[in-house]
Order: C-alpha cells, then structure tokens, then sequence
C-alpha cells in the first residue's frame, strides 16, 4: 500500500485564489489551535504571556526580631501558583511556536512583493487582515465571475 501525497504550497497571487489560499492559512493555524490569534474576520487578541509569580516576602517581626520564614499557607500558595505558571509558560511557548509556523507558512506563500505590505505589521493578525483588504473578493466581484461562469456555461450549453 502506498501512499500518494502531494506537497505543493498554493502562493498567493491574487483575488484568484485568495480564498483557497487563505481556507489553508486558517487550517494550519487551527490544526496548531490559534486560529483565534490570526483570523482577519475576528477583533484581534493577542497572545499574552503568564507573569510568573512573586515568592511571598518574610513577615516583620513587631518586636524587632529579623524577619521570618513566610508563613505556611503563603508558601503552599506561591508553590500552587509558581507550578500553574510553568504550565500556563508551556502552554504559551507551545503557542508561539505554533504561531510562528503560520507565519513562516505566510511568508513562503505570498508573492515576493507582498512582503513589502507586510513587512511593518507587528502580528500575524494585522499581516493577514492587509492581504485581506488586498486581495479578498468584494461581493461585486464575486457576482461578476459567478455572472461570467453563467455567461460561459451558456455558450458552451448552446453548441
């Protein structure tokens, strides 16, 4: 049994092929679960990385005495935070990388020249949202193909 595979990436080169290049943008980045950082037709929301907690400082003494050990139940607390947050920076660094993929996908599969639009963007989001206003269909031009299929269909019907 063999498998055939085909691994060629679709460059975006127009408004001719915007919405099969972009359906493959937000499937890898939902395949990677951040869909949501990158979707041009969505509020942006940017990814926000976890503070790692503060070790809880040492209890004054009233009567002079050097200070002591935090108590107890600050330190169970600071542990249960300190081990949330090495989870949640494992999560996040996951994330990050995961964004990186789409946007090392986006930039092998736009035309050299639109990277100059791109280039300034500072996320994936607003890199995406620029080739959207360039390059996404507006309802004018969608009927106007969908009018020139009909037209076409017509004239090969008729022969």
């Amino acid at each position: 049994m063999s498998k055939n595979t085909v691994t060629s990436d679709l460059v975006l080169d127009g408004q001719s092929n915007w919405e099969l290049w972009i359906f493959v943008v937000k499937r890898i980045a939902e395949a990677g679960d951040v869909r949501e950082y990158i979707d041009p037709d969505q509020l942006y929301r940017p990814l926000q990385k976890p503070e790692k907690p503060v070790r809880p400082a040492p209890t004054v003494n009233a009567d002079g005495y050097p200070p002591t050990q935090p108590i107890q139940q600050a330190l169970m607390q600071y542990n249960q935070d300190l081990s949330n947050y090495y989870k949640d920076i494992k999560e996040y660094r996951r994330l990050k990388d995961k964004l990186g993929q789409v946007e090392a996908h986006i930039t092998k599969t736009i035309q050299q020249d639109l990277l100059y639009h791109i280039k300034d963007k500072l996320s994936i989001h607003d890199q995406i949202k620029t080739l959207q206003e360039l390059y996404s269909p507006t309802t004018a031009d969608q009927e106007y193909r969908v009018q020139k299929a009909y037209e076409a269909a017509k004239t090969l019907h008729a022969r």
